[in-house]
């Protein structure tokens, strides 16, 4: 049983995240409860029925979802408004959520500050799978913005999950995390004695057990305690966050004993885990967790298990067994500094057209704007994260959008184009808002011929705001009139707009450092010295100012003599390293592989002398 649980373990990913962190993840989410992870917190109905569920047919991530059961028309889920970051003031913001149906249903999602309604469309659930219904707004310059799902009628209950409201840009994108496996050791059965016993009514060690074996690391850093408790630890720890887990086998020498069971670092005590045995021969396999965090480096520092017993008896850890283990689990989790990339924009892409039924012409031999046509239809293909986008005027052969993010955009139509005098000319210019010419395409060929004509510009958004591309024609002054126009088949106008920076090469990482090598480079550093800032006249050498935990013991074999052992997997290959001393010396690198590096230290006379020195290497990982 505790191998089971302790492979489970493994099997999570390192960023070891709750359901409720990981329905949060999602960008910058201003909700706190996005679905039902919380069970209601933040949501409140006006008419139907509201309930939280968690029935796995029923939840889209995780392990809750939101149920809305609507009784009439106006019955409406609501999400308490948050208040808005003064980051995403005027910004462009979405508000997204995952729905599935009982049965094919149909509310409005909305989002409002309050008491005016920001962006509403339609939600149409699906029966078989959750989809996303978004809505792209412009956040306020102040106050708050809350979510509503407004029933059309009486209708079949709908599933929510995941909700978002936030920034557009990054919406969607989960923030990728540095978690690091630190540390996996294991203590396994060694004595039919090896038994760990207590029976204090406040937080205690459980102390040191001689007749057991002691942890001992699988993966990872830091070393067994001196004394054989249940723990582990550090010489050193870098700052950061870590999440401690230890699983065990626990019982009690009482029938109907209790024991809690907590995590110490030698100055606090977290986690909580809480057992009541019915009889003695209740062995439970028990999990505990905590996560602890350092804005500075910490030295000495050991994870304990700790008990409490709050009746009479003793808890006990018992590893009497072949088959009982315990086992320590460190993970080092990224901080909010820490997070290895985020894309800043997604996917922007929309395409429609202007339908057969429509048509515009001139005669005229300068490029002219064209009048509306009033039998024009305009329709949308399909829209990625674009907002609304409409025809230009009334029904004039361009279109109208607001970017949902500053960049380039590139705007393209496929025009269908004509002139109906023989080997005359039908030209467009394609232009933006302003009437700044973005591109141009004359045609020339046989009468009442029609032809597509491409036609692309790029259109540069300083923020979010309307803009427009627009065409005009002329015949250029050959004579004959000009036609845009599709008479039989097809679209008359066929339009796209993409953005030109969502596009994503691999990603940079915080913290690391890239060269025009194949792989991922590293940069270590250190300080050697004798724990004082003097030479290192004496075996083992201090070292200090460490990035992370990459050396090992730093070994004086002899005057000026050193040699430093690296940490397992540091270097994929030998790096390459230089040196600096603080004192009157010139210390040269023997060799290095990558398990160790040989260093000589002399004097100005060319004599071995002893030094404190800085060493820096940089090689593959």
């Amino acid at each position: 049983m505790i191998r089971a649980i302790l492979l489970t373990l493994l099997s999570i990913t390192a960023l070891a995240l709750t359901d409720v962190e990981r329905a949060e993840l999602i960008a910058k989410n201003l909700m706190t409860n996005p679905g039902g992870e919380r069970v209601t917190q933040g949501w409140a109905n006006v008419g139907g029925t509201f309930t939280h569920t968690t029935t796995a047919a029923q939840v889209a991530s995780g392990n809750a979802a939101l149920n809305f059961d609507a009784d009439a028309s106006g019955d409406a889920l609501d999400y308490t408004p948050v208040a808005i970051p003064q980051g995403a003031y005027k910004n462009v913001g979405v508000a997204r959520c995952y729905f599935k149906g009982a049965s094919a249903i149909t509310h409005k999602f909305q989002v409002h500050d309050g008491t005016n309604i920001l962006a509403e469309d339609d939600v149409t659930s699906s029966t078989d799978k959750f989809t996303a219904t978004s809505l792209y707004f412009s956040f306020p310059n102040s106050g708050s913005v809350g979510l509503s799902i407004v029933a059309q009628a009486d209708e079949a209950a709908t599933y929510i999950d995941d909700c978002y409201i936030g920034l557009a840009s990054g919406a969607g994108m989960s923030e990728v995390s540095q978690a690091e496996l630190y540390t996996y050791a294991t203590q396994a059965f060694t004595s039919a004695s090896c038994s760990y016993s207590g029976g204090s009514d406040t937080l205690a060690s459980f102390g040191a057990d001689t007749d057991c074996a002691g942890f001992s690391a699988d993966i990872g850093k830091g070393e067994a305690p001196a004394t054989k408790i249940l723990g582990w630890k550090y010489a050193t720890l870098p700052p950061g966050r870590y999440k401690v887990t230890f699983a065990f086998p626990s019982n009690h020498d009482t029938n109907g004993g209790k024991c809690a069971f907590r995590i110490n670092d030698g100055t606090d005590s977290k986690g909580a885990t809480s057992i009541r045995y019915a009889a003695t021969s209740d062995f439970i396999p028990t999990v505990t967790s905590a996560v602890f965090e350092y804005s500075t480096a910490q030295s000495d520092l050991t994870f304990e298990l700790f008990y409490l017993e709050p009746d009479a008896g003793n808890c006990l850890v018992s590893l009497d067994a072949a088959y009982r283990e315990a086992s320590i689990i460190v993970e080092k989790l990224p901080t909010s500094s820490q997070t290895a990339f985020n894309f800043d924009n997604t996917s922007a892409f929309w395409t429609g057209y202007h339908d057969t039924d429509c048509s515009w012409s001139t005669t005229s031999s300068t490029y002219t704007d064209l009048s509306d046509d009033a039998s024009c239809t305009f329709t949308e293909r399909f829209n990625r994260n674009m907002g609304t986008v409409t025809t230009f005027g009334a029904s004039q052969p361009g279109i109208v959008f607001t970017p949902p993010r500053a960049g380039v955009y590139e705007v393209c139509a496929n025009v269908a184009l004509y002139n109906s005098t023989n080997a005359n000319f039908a030209a467009i210019q394609l232009l933006d808002g302003d009437n700044n010419e973005l591109d141009e395409k004359p045609y020339n060929g046989s009468n009442n011929r029609i032809v597509y004509q491409k036609t692309c510009g790029f259109l540069t958004a300083d923020g979010v705001s309307s803009h427009t591309a627009k065409i005009r024609l002329s015949n250029l002054t050959s004579g004959g009139t000009a036609y845009i126009n599709r008479t039989v088949q097809g679209d008359t106008i066929t339009w796209t707009i993409k953005s030109m920076e969502q596009s994503h090469p691999a990603p940079v990482i915080n913290n690391s450092v890239t060269s025009n090598g194949d792989g991922p480079f590293r940069i270590e550093s250190a300080y050697i010295d004798n724990g004082a800032g003097a030479a290192c006249s004496s075996n083992p050498c201090t070292v200090s100012q460490e990035t992370g935990d990459w050396l090992g013991v730093a070994d004086r074999d002899g005057t000026g003599d050193y040699g430093l052992n690296l940490q397992p997997g540091i270097f994929s290959s030998a790096p390459n390293c230089i040196t600096t001393s603080t004192q009157a010396r010139i210390v040269t690198i023997g060799s290095a592989d990558t398990s160790s590096i040989e260093l000589q230290s002399f004097n100005t006379s060319a004599g071995g002398a002893d030094a404190a020195f800085y060493i820096m290497c940089m090689g593959p990982r």
